[in-house]
């Protein structure tokens, strides 16, 4: 167990004074500015560690890294370690499908059940065969959450989850609404629109989204699923709930990762570094390496039913234009990757532990890129 709220670790500033000696003097001053931030929401939140990642303009990235990957044996966050980005890898999922839809192998606005219907047990999900692949993008699907309380009560450390391992906690609950009628963000639908993407595809999703996406994109470094004992691999803490929150030793002692590394379905089970995500945000965004300039059109127009979201995309409009991407939330794993599209700036924030504030990170420090 380590103290909340740890400082962080000194090889960071030390990484910060050899990238100043080798850069030039604005980027070796936004290295250091960035630091400070990340520092700061660090120990005031009591997160074990984090990466933060900015670009602007075309310019090489700038990437600093604050505190613990691993609290025992303790293990300095580096700027390269891999993390479980949870519904962050939601966009992989979106762009696969979108991919299908741009090679005429599926429809937007086909029924889903056209797809599944070789998949056991799936006329027992409400709404599953029904609703079309865009309501499962969009979230207005209606369909039951698999991920709820007797889900969790039941996971088993170490097991890997595949598509078929999930659908009996579906069985006959009942929908939310008819598909296309509302909106409720659904796990369950990115779970079977990775079972389309493996029907169509003829092969298991990992490998599909190794092909489509990050070899496409140069995402070295970046799978769906991990084993504890592969490189550069981030654990994600959690804190123990007997211990007084007040009390200044309390802290995330509990490693829940084996928790988070055995996904292997559509709704967010991708492990990458934040510079695998910057490549993802630029070869989609910017570049038109996974997508045509019109599918990311229709995949960033807002969703009948939520002006927040388009398809597989959070979205949000302001004085500095549009910003995309997606935020990723799960027990020890928190992160955001946004792309301003309009002004060229990535920003990917990647923490291994849940915050105390309802501060939002990512949105103050891509404001502050915005300003300058």
């Amino acid at each position: 167990m380590i103290a909340r709220g740890i400082r962080p670790m000194i090889w960071s500033a030390l990484l910060c004074c050899l990238l100043a000696a080798v850069a030039g003097p604005a980027m070796a001053q936004q290295q250091k500015a960035l630091q400070t931030q990340l520092d700061k929401f660090i120990l005031d939140e009591g997160i074990p560690g984090g990466v933060l990642l900015v670009a602007k303009g075309g310019q090489p990235a700038v990437t600093v890294a604050s505190g613990l990957a691993v609290v025992d044996p303790e293990r300095a966050m580096r700027v390269d370690d891999r993390f479980y980005l949870a519904s962050i890898g939601k966009m992989a999922t979106a762009v696969a499908v979108l991919q299908l839809v741009e090679e005429g192998r599926i429809g937007l606005d086909d029924p889903a059940g056209k797809y599944l219907a070789g998949l056991p047990g799936i006329d027992r999900i409400a709404n599953a065969r029904e609703a079309t692949i865009r309501q499962m993008l969009d979230h207005s699907a209606g369909l039951p959450e698999y991920y709820d309380e007797r889900f969790t009560a039941g996971l088993t450390k170490g097991r890997q989850w595949g598509v078929r391992d999930l659908l009996p906690y579906l069985y006959d609950k009942p929908a939310l609404w008819p598909p296309g009628t509302g909106y409720d963000y659904s796990n369950t639908g990115y779970v079977l629109l990775g079972a389309v993407i493996e029907a169509v595809d003829g092969t298991d999703y990992a490998a599909a989204i190794d092909r489509r996406v990050f070899r496409r994109a140069g995402m070295a470094a970046a799978q769906v699923g991990a084993r504890g004992d592969e490189p550069r691999l981030v654990h994600g803490y959690v804190y123990d709930e007997d211990i007084d929150d007040d009390d200044d030793d309390a802290g995330p002692d509990v490693d829940i990762s084996a928790d988070a590394w055995c996904w292997l379905t559509g709704d967010g089970s991708v492990v990458a570094s934040a510079a695998d995500v910057h490549r993802f945000l630029l070869a989609l965004f910017r570049d038109g390496k996974l997508l045509s300039r019109a599918m990311v059109e229709t995949m960033i127009t807002p969703s009948a039913n939520e002006a927040t979201y388009g398809l597989g995309v959070e979205l949000e409009k302001g004085r500095n234009g549009r910003i995309v991407g997606h935020s990723g939330h799960v027990d020890g794993f928190n992160g955001d990757a946004r792309y301003a599209l309009d002004r060229d700036v990535v920003v990917v924030v990647l923490f291994n532990g849940d915050q105390d504030s309802d501060a939002d990170f990512s949105a103050a420090v891509m404001a502050r890129q915005l300003r300058r």
